[in-house]
């Protein structure tokens, strides 16, 4: 997914909307399903173009991977 920028005012509205949702619902959504209900609910949701790669990190293994492969040359970043 990349990196979201939300402004305050942005996260005061979805904290609002979030928080009309069923409790199991607001316990276990990711983000791709909040965004997919608010794009669907009519919110506008933009995105930016960036240059160059990136890699996700969601855990310590990952940023290990990253640095293992940054380390042996195999992950080149701009």
């Amino acid at each position: 997914m990349g990196l979201l920028k939300v402004t305050a005012e942005g996260w005061r509205y979805i904290r609002e909307f979030a928080e009309a949702w069923p409790q199991h619902l607001q316990d276990s959504a990711d983000m791709t399903t909040l965004l997919r209900a608010l794009v669907e609910a009519g919110i506008s949701v933009a995105t930016v173009t960036v240059a160059g790669g990136w890699g996700e990190v969601d855990s310590a293994g990952d940023l290990a991977l990253y640095e293992r492969m940054l380390e042996e040359g195999s992950l080149v970043l701009d």
